[in-house]
């Protein structure tokens, strides 16, 4: 089985979503279903591409160490003749609603003392 992984750093507890792109080759066989099997940090999901077009699936993960790895390997029983195929892949950190709202409060912080400034200046 053919397996390629990547590592990369997150933070301990950040909630992170892998996304990629996967399409099928059946090669001389014509067939086109690939799967693959994929980990990253604690988790683990089969994808099967099914032909020339590629779809984007995501994976979610809580990461449980600075260090995390995402590894793909081809889990076709027969994987000779049977090649999928990646594309796209990434790795992003998912916004965290309390940030948002964080920095939603104090900018509305701010435009309040500008305001209560140009107010003051004017009368």
């Amino acid at each position: 089985m053919t397996r390629i992984s990547q590592s990369f750093t997150t933070i301990i507890g950040g909630e992170y979503l892998l996304s990629f792109d996967l399409s099928a080759f059946g090669g001389s066989s014509g067939i086109r279903i690939s799967p693959i099997d994929v980990t990253v940090g604690p988790a683990f999901a089969t994808y099967t591409g099914t032909g020339d077009s590629y779809i984007q699936h995501t994976l979610p993960f809580i990461a449980d160490s600075t260090l995390t790895t995402v590894a793909v390997e081809n889990a076709s029983l027969l994987a000779i003749g049977e090649y999928p195929h990646l594309d796209n892949v990434s790795v992003n950190a998912v916004p965290i609603p309390a940030a948002f709202w964080l920095f939603g409060t104090g900018l509305i912080g701010l435009v309040g003392v500008a305001r209560r400034k140009v107010t003051s200046l004017g009368g």
